[in-house]
């Protein structure tokens, strides 16, 4: 029997990542905001294993990103956005 999920992960700051759960080199082994290099404050384990993922938490945005077009005409994240930390 295999395992197939990953990991939700929020800091201190808002910032949310995932990353697979064989993917440890990522964020499971240090623990750390791959955006701002502070501590994760929750996290949350999703089992795909059998396809439902039930076990998903839906995360709601607190602070859209802030974008600008530089003169080449590129667009630019200029502020990350940031989402509310779960409660439970």
């Amino acid at each position: 029997m295999s395992y197939e999920g990953y990991t939700q992960a929020m800091c201190k700051n808002g910032h949310y990542v995932t990353w697979d759960a064989y993917n440890v080199e990522f964020g499971g082994h240090d623990n750390t905001c791959t955006i701002c290099f502070t501590k994760f404050v929750w996290t949350n384990d999703v089992d795909q294993t059998n396809g439902d993922g039930s076990d998903m938490v839906k995360i709601e945005i607190a602070k859209p990103a802030k974008t600008c077009i530089c003169d080449c005409g590129n667009k630019h994240i200029i502020e990350q956005e940031t989402y509310k930390i779960p409660k439970r």
